[in-house]
């Protein structure tokens, strides 16, 4: 599997740092759409449970990920990332972003579920934006 990620990447692909929770993450700039300040969230009835709610963004409806859905305990949520996959969006809340790195993700790349590790000396692990929209495609 690790293959079939790295076969996607190009050297030096482009990441923005982020914590969520604790867990210090990653985001390919290529899927990032904006990172806003929380967002005014709205409930909407018989949404699925890996959806908190969804927030009005460019005049379009974007459903924001709960995390405890995927078994992780986020923190305040202080920033929404509006991320994108074709013509999919979905919102991510996280704590902070940081600063842009680069990470090349070769064939020996660890993976757990849709994240990561690019950088295992500082406990970076990044989201791998195929698998992540996949599950939750999934739970449908």
């Amino acid at each position: 599997m690790s293959g079939q990620l790295a076969g996607r990447e190009t050297a030096g692909s482009r990441w923005l740092l982020f914590r969520l929770g604790e867990k210090q993450c990653a985001l390919r700039l290529s899927g990032l759409v904006r990172v806003l300040d929380q967002a005014e969230l709205f409930l909407a009835p018989k949404l699925p449970g890996e959806f908190k709610g969804v927030i009005y963004f460019n005049e379009q409806a974007v459903p924001v990920v709960n995390w405890e859905a995927f078994g992780i305990k986020p923190g305040s949520g202080r920033l929404l990332l509006i991320v994108e996959q074709g013509k999919d969006r979905v919102g991510l809340e996280v704590e902070e972003t940081g600063k842009v790195g680069e990470y090349n993700l070769g064939p020996g790349v660890k993976e757990k579920g849709f994240w990561v590790e690019l950088e295992p000396e500082r406990g970076i692990w990044g989201l791998d934006q195929d698998k992540f929209f996949s599950a939750l495609k999934q739970e449908h």
